[in-house]
Formats: structure tokens, sequence, C-alpha cells
């Protein structure tokens, strides 16, 4: 059964900048190891965060070392263009804690 996994303190840089059309990206050396690995229909909840505040929710759905397969847009945000440096984090978002109150499991 797929599931949501999730890491305490996992946050890294981008190590490249991405489009909004990307569906990869790269962390920096080594960064990869503070994140969870999706596998099986497994996901986690990630945010990309530039230094002008422009934020996007992504859905992380496979890892290989420090390159993560991620789905854009998620949870109404827009795809967006990020600079090499842009951080990426593990966050708690308003659509997981809905569906938590709704009674969802997120599985």
């Amino acid at each position: 059964m797929a599931a949501l996994l999730w890491n305490n303190f996992a946050t890294g840089l981008l190590d490249a900048a991405i489009l909004a059309v990307d569906t990869t990206l790269d962390v920096g050396t080594g960064e990869g190891l503070l994140f969870p690995n999706p596998t099986g229909g497994d996901w986690v909840i990630l945010v990309i965060e530039d230094t002008s505040g422009n934020k996007e929710v992504v859905h992380m759905t496979a890892k290989a070392t420090d390159t993560f397969t991620i789905l854009r847009a998620q949870e109404g945000t827009l795809a967006q263009a990020f600079a090499l440096g842009s951080r990426i984090e593990m966050r708690i978002t308003s659509g997981f804690l809905t569906n938590m109150v709704d009674g969802g499991d997120y599985s």
C-alpha cells in the first residue's frame, strides 16, 4: 500500500536551476540522504522556495541519490522556475492537514 513518507529536518538546496516543466531536480551532493526514499507508489510532500519567497508544493515520487522525481504544482500551487540554490524542504502543508482533519489517511 502506498504511503506518505516523512523524515525530520529534511532540507536541501537545488544544485541546478529548474524550469516549470521539469519533472526532476537535483539537490546538493549528499543532501538526498536527508530525505525519504519513496518506492512502490509512496511519496513525499516537499516545498521549493526561492530567495524572493516564491513557493511551490511538489510531491517526490522517486529518488536516485541526490536526484528527485517530482509531480509539480500540487495543492493549488503553480509550477515555476527556480534558481540554483533555492531551498527544498519537507513541510507540513494545508493540504495534508485538511486531509487529516477530514479523516483521510493520505495513503
